[in-house]
């Protein structure tokens, strides 16, 4: 699926990163605000279609994760820059950028620096990735899990990192052990919506409806009422719960800006105000 300000975007600002002159008792660019004009501004949206369980484009996700740092931090801390660039050339999704973080970053694992670095180890699965190898992936952000301790300064690529692994348990199947994680992540993060929104489809794949829409409507509300992907699977388990009100409620806050969104019209709504008549 082609990203949202896509590849364009991304070598801009890998572009800026490796043409940036650094004040090295700052670990920062000279001028902040020479840097900020020339950093373009992402608003990538949510991946759209009801069976999505994470709400951003895999190759949009680390991306859209740059982006708020930078509208957090500026710059990363001194020492981070080189993790900054490596998830970048990572989401470029391009086998070129690819071989060049696992050629320049990956041997970064082995140092005491960055061996604990979860935005590195996360650009260099993200690179296996690309490379189709993802086994290798695997292995490596299963890292983070054990090895790795939970710090503020690590939190947001923990949590990251921990989302993958869920993911990619959830997909071979391995419900308990992606439950487990999700929780651990929540115990971190409690409005971590997409941490809801893999729980809610564990929940709905068991048919525990209860348990899917309370998952779907905390990533629902976290996610600014703005995931639709979220929106009709929580729209869906209204409906099997018989809660038609809700049901209708959510719906109708989809279609109002998305008119044409696929199925909730006919499969949800009309049944929903139809069986709220009888």
């Amino acid at each position: 699926m082609a990203s949202h300000g896509g590849a364009s975007d991304i070598h801009s600002v890998i572009v800026v990163i490796e043409n940036s002159t650094f004040d090295s008792t700052k670990g920062r660019p000279v001028s902040l605000r020479a840097w900020a004009a020339q950093a373009p501004a992402w608003r990538l949206p949510p991946r759209g279609g009801e069976s999505s369980r994470l709400p951003q484009a895999e190759d949009d996700i680390h991306a859209r994760a740059i982006c708020s740092y930078f509208k957090r931090c500026y710059w990363p801390p001194r020492g981070k820059h080189r993790s900054l660039l490596a998830l970048l050339l990572a989401a470029s999704r391009q086998k070129p950028q690819a071989e060049r973080v696992l050629h320049e970053f990956l041997p970064l694992l082995g140092e005491d620096a960055h061996q604990d670095d979860p935005y590195l180890l996360l650009a260099v699965a993200n690179a296996y990735n690309v490379l189709k190898q993802p086994t290798r992936a695997k292995n490596i952000l299963k890292r983070t899990i054990s090895s790795i301790p939970w710090t503020p300064e690590n939190a947001d690529g923990l949590e990251r990192c921990w989302l993958e692994v869920a993911d990619s348990q959830v997909s071979a199947g391995r419900a308990d052990a992606a439950r487990e994680l999700l929780t651990k992540i929540l115990n971190h993060n409690r409005s971590c919506a997409p941490a809801y929104q893999l729980l809610g489809f564990l929940a709905e794949k068991e048919q525990n409806y209860k348990s899917a829409a309370q998952n779907f409507d905390n990533a629902w509300r976290y996610t600014g009422k703005t995931n639709l992907a979220v929106g009709y699977k929580l729209a869906h388990a209204y409906l099997k719960l018989k809660k038609y009100p809700e049901c209708i409620v959510v719906s109708t806050h989809i279609l109002k800006t998305h008119p044409d969104y696929p199925k909730i019209r006919k499969e949800i709504l009309e049944k929903a105000k139809t069986n709220l008549r009888t």
